[in-house]
């Protein structure tokens, strides 16, 4: 089973550089953009199945990518960002001068930090490894993709290779950006994180 872990286009809080986390927030122009990008990577590829979180920028970025293959968008929870509760919706400056230690602690030992109102990454890994598990019972030998977000995908990035979350901003997916595993004897191995080469066309150009 290949599966192919794709972060949303862009929105318009990324492109303001705030904090979404639960709150949905729409794909911006470039955002669309770069899920047709998406789409012309994927359009030859052997899709059985394209799956998204419950949040708009994901399913949007979904259902273009899975357009050409003709296939409805399901919907999965499991796969949903990281909820930043108090800090979603505020700028880093924002919050580093209202949250000041807090903040810190989250940019140097992120599993350590959970934001008054939001989710725990250990919360985040467990939900994302159950909707991993849901996928390989449903296509065991299939090809998928799967549109999630930035959180999910470096808390797994840290779990498939061993890591704490201490090293959760190694794993750092821009937006548009594809990670793959393949699961061998029912174990995933990361095959490539963050890969952007489908983005080399500047926007409009």
């Amino acid at each position: 089973m290949l599966v192919y872990l794709v972060r949303h286009g862009e929105t318009i809080w990324n492109e303001k550089g705030r904090y979404q986390g639960a709150t949905d927030v729409p794909l911006s122009e470039r955002g669309i953009w770069q899920a047709t990008r998406l789409a012309s990577r994927f359009r030859q590829a052997p899709l059985s199945a394209v799956y998204s979180s419950d949040l708009s920028r994901a399913y949007q970025t979904a259902c273009i990518i899975a357009q050409p293959h003709g296939l409805e968008v399901g919907v999965m929870p499991e796969f949903r960002e990281m909820n930043f509760g108090e800090w979603e919706g505020l700028s880093a400056t924002e919050i580093e001068e209202g949250y000041g230690s807090l903040y810190r602690h989250w940019l140097k030992d992120p599993g350590t930090v959970t934001v008054p109102g939001g989710e725990s990454l250990e919360s985040v890994l467990t939900r994302t490894l159950a909707g991993l598990g849901r996928l390989t019972a449903l296509h065991q030998n299939d090809t998928v993709l799967v549109v999630t977000h930035g959180g999910v995908l470096m808390a797994l990035g840290c779990y498939l290779n061993g890591e704490s979350f201490s090293s959760f901003w190694r794993y750092y997916q821009g937006n548009a950006a594809v990670c793959s595993l393949e699961f061998k004897g029912g174990l995933p191995v990361l095959l490539s994180v963050n890969d952007l080469s489908h983005l080399h066309e500047e926007h409009g150009g």
